[in-house]
């Protein structure tokens, strides 16, 4: 995938996912700035994170800690069953 943007906005394809990036500007000052990271994507409800681990067996819930660094090795995750604090 190629960069594509407009005014404003750009899509940029990246190793791990695509980022979106929008912005606005008024009287020569960025007024909004907002980005979408591949993160952001795989961590949305019902993203690729929440649709692996949910079909995970009950018997190989221990790989759930390796599926996360694959999925997304940039960031430092806690696993904890539902309804644990």
């Amino acid at each position: 995938m190629a960069v594509s943007h407009e005014a404003g906005n750009a899509v940029v394809p990246a190793s791990r996912g695509t980022f979106i990036v929008t912005a606005a500007s008024e009287a020569g000052r960025v007024i909004r700035f907002d980005r979408i990271s591949p993160t952001d994507q795989m961590l949305a409800p019902n993203g690729i994170i929440d649709r692996t681990l949910a079909t995970l067996p009950a018997i190989k819930e221990g790989l759930a800690p390796l599926i996360m660094e694959i999925l997304d090795p940039a960031i430092p995750v806690q696993l904890r069953k539902p309804g644990q604090a």
